[in-house]
């Protein structure tokens, strides 16, 4: 009995009851069957259900998060402005270089080099303090201020951040070799220090890498002890060129030999010596090449300490350096295949243009056209804002012991992170 009850139970209610019993009994039957599909249907709707409100909340959620940063990246650009704006328009109010209030204007559209020095000093005693008086102490703030005429398509490397070179838009450019290279102290804070065996290499497509028809390779190169090198040949700086010739630039030791001491200069099939004796100091080394220069002996230049100095021989004919690209790579400190500079070197620059005496006098004194490089540097892989201003800058520069007044456009860059 008990192992067929519900099937005797349907049959005793088919026989109390009339047809209707029996159809009530099938209908029974029915709805027993029909109640498990719908639960079952009632399960798998509740899980498209949650699904479905789980989806919703993701991407309200995803939504609000793209707002509020969003929202986050137009608040800080619209600080970066600001601060920008204070900078260039305001005149400030300064004892010494405390600043009562911020400012650098000496009246619109120039700023007051002066003033740009107090900010430089003051940024770098009370980072805190410039950030309060800024109205930006939630964020992080880096100003720079660099001589326009030094923006042009070139590769320049203070090293004082780091083994990061910059191009022209400031944009990083990280060496594609470093080995065995080390920061010491250089001429403007840290410079590199590049062993014999040391390599330092560049890519060049995003700074050297197109055609120049004229160019200055310029850095500041210090030997601790020349007496002490062994006599062979010391490579500062070298690179390949698009025809591939090559250009470079080396120091010679040959004790007793005629190329002793010697800077040997190589660009495209054209190589020149310039004595060179060491002193215990930096030295300022500029290579300018210029192929629209009608005058042979114009064509190169070398300049030791911001004085030219004539070729003390050329170890072949000079030919004109007609347009050709630094490609694919620079050694700074070094060469793909041989003696590197066993010397320490900084702010390092390459430009597209051939410089002036005066340009090459500047550039000695200001690392890489920098006025002022203030706070901590640009991060990368997370959102900044910047802000570029264009304003004028008047200058008292030394050429040949003389004072000289130069007048020249600066851009000034403010960039803001949290």
């Amino acid at each position: 009995m008990g192992k067929h009850k519900g099937q005797i139970n349907c049959r005793l209610y088919s026989i109390d009851a009339s047809r209707k019993g029996q159809s009530n009994c099938r209908l029974y039957s029915i709805d027993a069957s029909r109640k498990g599909q719908l639960t079952f249907e009632f399960i798998i709707s509740m899980i498209f259900f949650v699904a479905i409100v789980a989806y919703v909340l993701v991407l309200i959620a995803n939504n609000f998060s793209a707002f509020s940063a969003a929202s986050q990246e137009a608040a800080l650009q619209t600080k970066a402005i600001q601060v920008s704006e204070l900078l260039v328009r305001s005149g400030g109010a300064w004892s010494g270089s405390t600043p009562l209030s911020i400012g650098l204007s000496s009246g619109w559209p120039e700023i007051n080099s002066t003033k740009v020095a107090f900010l430089d000093a003051y940024c770098s005693v009370d980072y805190v303090g410039l950030l309060g008086r800024l109205d930006a102490e939630q964020n992080k703030v880096r100003i720079e201020a660099r001589r326009k005429s030094y923006l042009s398509p070139n590769l320049s490397c203070g090293f004082d951040a780091g083994f990061a070179c910059e191009n022209n838009e400031t944009v990083l450019i990280q060496p594609a070799i470093q080995q065995g290279v080390d920061f010491v102290t250089g001429r403007f804070d840290i410079g590199i220090f590049s062993n014999e065996s040391d390599i330092l290499q560049y890519p060049t497509a995003n700074s050297v890498g197109t055609p120049l028809s004229a160019g200055t390779i310029q850095f500041w190169v210090k030997y601790q002890d020349s007496s002490q090198l062994e006599d062979g040949i010391y490579t500062l700086f070298s690179a390949q060129l698009s025809n591939g010739n090559i250009t470079g630039i080396a120091y010679i030791k040959e004790n007793g030999l005629p190329r002793d001491n010697m800077l040997n200069f190589t660009f495209n099939s054209t190589s020149l010596l310039v004595p060179f004796v060491l002193g215990s100091g930096n030295h300022h080394i500029t290579f300018v090449f210029d192929a629209l220069e009608p005058d042979i002996n114009e064509m190169y230049r070398v300049y030791i300490d911001g004085k030219r100095r004539s070729p003390d021989a050329f170890l072949s004919a000079v030919t004109q350096p007609y347009p050709v690209s630094i490609t694919p790579s620079v050694y700074i400190g070094s060469v793909s295949s041989g003696r590197a500079a066993n010397a320490t070197i900084d702010d390092f620059r390459i430009y597209d243009s051939a410089r002036s005496e005066a340009q090459i006098e500047q550039d000695r004194g200001n690392q890489a056209g920098r006025l002022l490089e203030c706070g901590l540097p640009v991060p990368s892989g997370i959102s900044t804002a910047n802000a570029q201003r264009i304003a004028l800058v008047n200058e008292t520069v030394d050429v040949d012991s003389q004072p000289v007044s130069i007048v020249e456009p600066v851009v000034l860059n403010v960039w803001i992170w949290r």
